[in-house]
């Protein structure tokens, strides 16, 4: 492993510069390892994406914030344009990275083009574009084709309600559940209507409706 890694910096370092290429090496090291790394992160101020703030000119003072970066690969240099490939944890702010890039390289960076490959359990590879769907004539062979609605909520806990607490629930109220987590999000079951959406835990031990897909 250590070889191929001092391969890999020599052959940047000839292929594109020993300034730049020594700098890109420090991408290399994070391939193999979990890092977490600082990063000022605001993807919305004021109801407004922060990259369209930055077309207009009006900079934002950001707070940095801890992301995990599973693992950061090089994968393609071809003047100007860097590509690369990255795991990280929610949150994280890809074009901030380019930033970042570009300042350390002196020479200024951002995103030219961004492609999510996965999602939780849920990946690209597993995906089926607009045109081929519509291509299935018959609509039990579509719905074959679609993944239910939960699978890309596996990582978070699951609780089950009553018939009587899903009721409420569907009607935006807090309600009572067994086995609910201290805090955070999870997905929500009723014994007769099945997955209902994802709700939050409140303050005070109880659930909240925050994004349901029946009414």
């Amino acid at each position: 492993m250590i070889h191929i890694y001092i391969l890999l910096c020599i052959l940047l370092v000839i292929l594109i510069g020993y300034e730049i290429g020594m700098k890109f090496v420090a991408l290399l090291p994070m391939r193999s390892h979990s890092e977490r790394i600082s990063q000022k992160n605001i993807r919305v101020f004021n109801g407004k994406p922060l990259y369209r703030l930055a077309r207009e000119g009006i900079t934002i003072e950001r707070q940095a914030r801890r992301f995990l970066i599973v693992y950061l690969e090089l994968t393609e240099y071809a003047f100007p344009f860097v590509e690369i490939k990255l795991r990280c944890s929610h949150g994280f702010y890809v074009r901030g990275l380019a930033d970042d890039l570009g300042k350390a390289l002196g020479c200024g960076g951002h995103v030219s083009a961004l492609r999510r490959l996965g999602v939780a359990d849920l990946t690209v590879d597993d995906s089926m574009t607009m045109e081929a769907l519509s291509s299935l004539a018959d609509q039990t062979e579509r719905r074959k084709s679609l993944v239910p609605a939960d699978q890309g909520l596996c990582h978070i806990p699951k609780v089950r309600l009553s018939v009587d607490a899903a009721y409420y629930l569907c009607r935006g109220q807090a309600v009572r559940a067994a086995g609910l987590p201290q805090h955070g999000d999870v997905r929500i079951y009723s014994t007769d209507a099945g997955f209902l959406g994802v709700g939050q835990v409140t303050d005070d031990g109880r659930l909240a409706p925050r994004r349901l897909m029946v009414g």
